[in-house]
């Protein structure tokens, strides 16, 4: 059993970072439909409809991780898409193929895949599973929502600060 404050920053967290991919993968579809197709996993007349299917399955799989209720299923499915994400970028790395934007920048390009790619989605995966575990009863208290947005604040930053290093080695790698 878990404390119920942990399970609510990882939901918090997953969500914000679904809705914020889905945001991007749905802003600008073609960039999305480009990188899915980059992939070489689809039939090209399949490609578009998987990236709808794929920005929408966050945006819902975001939103249902608000929600209590539907947490169950939130946090499998989200541990699915993240392991989705994980086995094509690993099928492209064993394949050798580098320079292709991997999809998940929000919004930023230059990204080239490395097996860091799958390792941060293996994190993810273990956070979306933390959220199936059963909570100990602790009622919250005020103080409670003060940890929770710090510590959702601190997943976000870190998590961005993973992109950032991620896009800079791609970068010097370019350069070396």
């Amino acid at each position: 059993m878990i404390d119920p404050l942990f399970n609510i920053v990882v939901s918090l967290f997953l969500s914000g970072l679904l809705l914020a991919s889905a945001r991007h993968k749905l802003v600008d579809r073609t960039a999305f439909i480009q990188a899915v197709s980059a992939y070489h996993l689809l039939p090209n007349r399949l490609v578009a409809a998987a990236s709808v299917f794929l920005a929408l399955g966050e945006l819902l799989i975001g939103v249902a991780l608000l929600l209590p209720f539907a947490q169950p299923w939130a946090g499998w499915a989200a541990a699915l898409i993240f392991s989705t994400y994980a086995v094509a970028m690993s099928i492209n790395l064993s394949r050798g193929l580098i320079d292709i934007d991997c999809g998940c920048s929000l919004g930023r390009s230059g990204f080239r895949l490395s097996w860091l790619h799958p390792a941060r989605n293996a994190i993810l995966i273990c956070l979306a599973l933390l959220t199936l575990v059963p909570m100990t009863g602790r009622p919250l208290i005020w103080f409670d929502l003060v940890q929770t947005a710090a510590a959702v604040i601190v997943l976000g930053f870190l998590y961005l600060a993973a992109e950032a290093l991620l896009s800079n080695r791609a970068l010097m790698e370019k350069n070396a």
